[in-house]
């Protein structure tokens, strides 16, 4: 409605002051009309674990409700974020190939352990870095959901923390009918959606043919440059 893109830090905090669980402390960054022409999901991506986030109400004046404005060259600053594309080398032409061919609209999901949800970012941020800016400028993510199904974003992350004593391969992210009706990935277990034939991918041999050629080529020299540097 506004004409502005958000870009939103969601950190779990645990318990509240009388001792409930399940609070998160949220830090957002509303970039406005302008700066929203100029910041695109390719940014935002370099941002995950970025130290600018405040992470709890105790970094703030808590005698004063005024937050002070970010100046866009700030947001333009290097982050500490190092994707690693060689560990998600063999994922990422799943997830450029499937949004390649995806139908209008529709969703990418990635699974991955909690303790690997670096993996979620780094494949989002290769298939940013290799795909021109137009065919990215509506594209939305969030790199973890409790519940994908309830999430808008054009990629959607999720994690899960194994139960103690069992691998974290037991614990089902996504059931085998979810990747025949929607286009997923898991990094733990290596399944995937079959995307030739798939439902929600267009119809067009052509057009999935040089989309798979092209993910592949994509995967390999992101990966090569990342073991070069």
């Amino acid at each position: 409605e506004w004409g502005e893109y958000i870009l939103v830090h969601k950190n779990y905090v645990g318990e509240d002051g009388v001792g409930r669980l399940g609070n998160f402390f949220i830090h957002l960054f509303a970039l406005g009309p302008d700066a929203s022409s100029k910041f695109s999901a390719q940014n935002a991506i370099w941002f995950w674990e970025s130290d600018i986030w405040k992470t709890s109400d105790t970094q703030l004046d808590r005698k004063s409700n005024y937050l002070e404005t970010i100046p866009l060259g700030k947001l333009d600053a290097p982050q500490r974020f190092r994707p690693n594309y060689a560990q998600v080398q063999q994922y990422l032409p799943f997830l450029i190939e499937a949004y390649l061919a995806r139908q209008p609209g529709q969703q990418l999901y990635i699974a991955a352990p909690a303790n690997s949800m670096e993996m979620i970012a780094s494949l989002i941020a290769g298939m940013t870095q290799c795909l021109p800016q137009q065919l990215l400028k509506d594209l939305t993510f969030s790199t973890y959901e409790p519940d994908v199904t309830k999430s808008t974003a054009q990629i959607v992350g999720t994690s899960w923390i194994a139960s103690a004593g069992k691998e974290a391969a037991t614990a089902p992210a996504f059931t085998s009918q979810f990747y025949r009706e929607k286009l997923a990935v898991n990094c733990y277990t290596g399944e995937q959606s079959t995307l030739r034939g798939h439902p929600l991918t267009v119809n067009n041999s052509r057009v999935t043919t040089l989309a798979s050629q092209f993910a592949r080529y994509a995967a390999e020299c992101l990966a090569l440059d990342d073991v070069a540097s």
